[in-house]
Order: structure tokens, then C-alpha cells, then sequence
């Protein structure tokens, strides 16, 4: 039985090997303790992805041994990158930064004393799969051990610099003054808000039951969409007609000052919620005017640190993600 540290060099030079808690049956994939973590894969390029995700404290030390051990490495949250394919071995690694390790300080709870320390932050790494390209990174503006993101790019990026200039906003003046959370960007004007007017109530496509009077969970932006839902219900549980009213239903949103609302590509999870949201003029995202939308106030999401655009009124820009995927839990 070999030492933790003999069994990732194991997998490293192609033999067989295993410790006590990490293991490989195949010289791709590298686990901890067991089948449901995956530690690292070897790339068929010869270069290594390794999880970033966290699951427990030894798990991290076996993380730590992969990084140490297996280069060169990329480092992605698997949770995330699941969303894009599981045949990580077909991945191909275009570009990478070195990793961070940002100065911190924290308060002992029992002395009181202040401890400095070294908060680890993923290197921005460009990625292909497909021939759609990838970026992983840490967002410098969210908070403490959050704000990874992963997202398909609209177009061939060449390395790390490039893709985080093909994200800006098309239409937005690089030279104007802005701030940002996320994939948002906001942009000072002069408008007034007599200039403005009301966003027009926003609705979303369900099913409901008219028999049972129950609406459920699952909503769809398109009344084609949710037409498809109710196949599958009926594909399912058969179309009882007797007993069953499902029907398609429009319902209105709960949530009107969620800026993703209003940009159905922009990020996933929790919302970006604005205390005042307008629109200059018409707003039909899918003929190009979707930057009509304005905010002002604050901007808060869990994952970041709050925006404070005061009584100024900001025209809102979304970065050119094709698609955006979160991590499923902590990342390293």
C-alpha cells in the first residue's frame, strides 16, 4: 500500500498503485476515498485537470498533492464543468493564469488576536471542447471564497486576456466610465427619471391544473416551451380527461427587479436585484435594444460585494456570454 503522495506520482508515470484513500482504475482518472470524488484526469493532450472543488479537509490535502505533483494542471470546479460534458479527457487547455493567493487577515474567536493568512484563488484558465471555448475564473469582485464562474465564449479565444476582452458588452464605449458586478456593467448618465418610464410587467410560461387548482413549479420563458412541458407531462401520466386540467398558463413574475429577467443569457443563480429598475422607450431584447434598461440605488447578489449607484440613473450592459455555469459547492 503506498503513501497518499506515492499514489498520485503512481498515477503521474502510468502504474499501477493505489494508498489507503486515493486510488485510479484506469490511469485517467485519479479519485478520493471513493467513485463519487473525482481528484484529477489526464488530459489526451498529457496535461492534467484537476477538481476544485472542496468536500472535506483531507480531501483538500489530496487536492494539494495533484496540484504539487501533476503538471502542468488546470484547475476547474468539476460541479461546474459537468454542466458542459463528463468526457473530461476530450478537453483541451488553450491557456491558464497562475493561481492567486490574496493577504488576509481574520480575528481569533477565543483571543481575539489578528491572524494573517493567505486566501487561495483559482488562475483564470481558458479551455476548448468541441470547438467552443471556455473561461474559468475567480471574479476579483465578489466576496471572500466566492464568485467562480465558467462560461462559453462567443467566439475563438487565444489566451486568458483575450477571452476576458471578448465578454465585454458589444455595444458599450470602453472608453466611458462604468462599475460592474458580475456579468453586469453599469454605465453613469444624465437621465432623469421623468425620461424613463415603468418596465412592463414581465410573465413567464407554466402549467397549471385548473381541476386540482395547482399550479406547478416548472417555468419556461415561451408559450412553445411550456406547450413542449405539458407533452411530457401528458407523455408521462397520460392525458386523463376526466380527471386532469393541466393546461398551459401564463403566470407574472415575482421577481420584476431581478436584472437576469431582463437578460435571459446573463449569469445563473441568484438574482441581481435592483432597488429601482426603468426602461428608456421600448424594450424587446430580441430586437436588439435590451441596453433600454436603467438602475439605480443598489445592486445586491450573495455572491458579491453590494453596488451603491446612489440617485444617478446607470444604463445596464450584459457581458457576451453564450451560457453561464456555477459551482456546485465551495471551491478552493
Amino acid at each position: 500500500m503506498l503513501s497518499n503522495k506515492d499514489a498520485v506520482k503512481a498515477f503521474r508515470d502510468g502504474h499501477h498503485g493505489n494508498s489507503k484513500n486515493i486510488f485510479h482504475d484506469d490511469n485517467k482518472t485519479l479519485y478520493s476515498y471513493g467513485h463519487h470524488f473525482k481528484l484529477a484526469v489526464r488530459l489526451d493532450t498529457g496535461e492534467y485537470l484537476i477538481n476544485g472543488d472542496t468536500f472535506s479537509s483531507s480531501t483538500s490535502r489530496h487536492t494539494s498533492l495533484c496540484i504539487q505533483y501533476l503538471m502542468p494542471n488546470v484547475i476547474i470546479p468539476f460541479s461546474a464543468l459537468d454542466q458542459v460534458t463528463r468526457d473530461y479527457h476530450l478537453i483541451k487547455l488553450i491557456s491558464r493564469d497562475s493561481d492567486k493567493y490574496i493577504p488576509r487577515t481574520r480575528k481569533d474567536p477565543e483571543t481575539g488576536e489578528l491572524i494573517k493568512y493567505e486566501e487561495h484563488r483559482l488562475g483564470a484558465a481558458v479551455i476548448e471542447f468541441e470547438g467552443k471555448y471556455y473561461l474559468s475564473s475567480i471574479d476579483d469582485g465578489a466576496r471572500e471564497r466566492r464568485g467562480y464562474f465558467l462560461v462559453e465564449l462567443p467566439e475563438r479565444a487565444r489566451d486568458v486576456e483575450n477571452a476576458f476582452d471578448l465578454l465585454f458588452p458589444e455595444e458599450m464605449d470602453q472608453r466611458c466610465p462604468y462599475v460592474r458586478q458580475g456579468e453586469f456593467f453599469f454605465v453613469p448618465t444624465d437621465m432623469e427619471t421623468s425620461d424613463l418610464s415603468p418596465m412592463e410587467t414581465l410573465y413567464e410560461w407554466g402549467l397549471y391544473d385548473y381541476h386540482l387548482q395547482h399550479a406547478y413549479n416548472a417555468r419556461v420563458a415561451t408559450k412553445e416551451m411550456a406547450e413542449e412541458l405539458l407533452k411530457k407531462h401528458e407523455k408521462t401520466w397520460g392525458p386523463i380527461e376526466d380527471v386532469s386540467g393541466r393546461m398551459v398558463h401564463r403566470f407574472p413574475i415575482k421577481d420584476p427587479n431581478n436584472l437576469a429577467r431582463y437578460f435571459p443569457n446573463a449569469g445563473t443563480g441568484h438574482a441581481h436585484t435592483a432597488t429601482e429598475i426603468r426602461r428608456w422607450g421600448s424594450f424587446q431584447p430580441d430586437r436588439g435594444n435590451r441596453n433600454n434598461i436603467f438602475v439605480r440605488g443598489t445592486v445586491r447578489h450573495p455572491e458579491h460585494k453590494m453596488l451603491k449607484l446612489g440617485k444617478i440613473w446607470h444604463r445596464v450592459y450584459a457581458n457576451r456570454a453564450v451560457r453561464s455555469f456555477s459551482a456546485g459547492g465551495n471551491v478552493d
